[in-house]
Parts: C-alpha cells; structure tokens; sequence
C-alpha cells in the first residue's frame, strides 16, 4: 500500500514511503494544486462545471417571491398600456 502522487506525465506515480518530510509535503502539495490550477486554466473542467452549477442552481425562496411580485407589477403596467 503506497501513495499515489500526480506527476508531470498523465497517471500517478507510486510511493511506498508514506513518511514525508514538511519539505516533500509542501513541494507534492504545491505540485498538485499547480495540476488543478493547470486544469482550470486550460478550460478541462471549467465548461462542466459551470453546467453543474447552472443546471442545479435554485435561487432562494425568497428572491423566487420577489420576483413574481416584480413580474406581475411589470404585468399589469403592459396591460394598461395596451387598453390605452
């Protein structure tokens, strides 16, 4: 059982010694948050995730009663202005 470490080429390289100095810490750490960053940047996972956030975005209860008020206010405003 060992650690799997993101490297420079795609895949995961194998660690069997899980005893990591804070220097070796900090330099896999850095080094995997520059993978994801890498990531972002290219646009890989942007797109899918902005399609998650819009697809199951639910705005709260009460800006959805705002906005029928809001609505229907504009509503009547158009129908007295097309009886005129």
């Amino acid at each position: 059982m060992g650690v799997d470490l993101a490297t420079e080429r795609a895949g995961f390289a194998k660690m069997e010694d899980v005893n990591f100095t804070n220097l070796e810490l900090v330099y896999h750490v850095r080094d995997a948050l520059r993978s994801v960053t890498l990531a972002a940047l290219s646009g890989k996972y942007v797109d899918s995730c902005l399609d998650m956030l819009v697809s199951n975005f639910m705005p709260p209860h009460s800006f959805l009663e705002l906005l029928k008020v809001v609505l229907q206010e504009r509503a009547k405003f158009f129908i007295g202005c097309i009886q005129r």
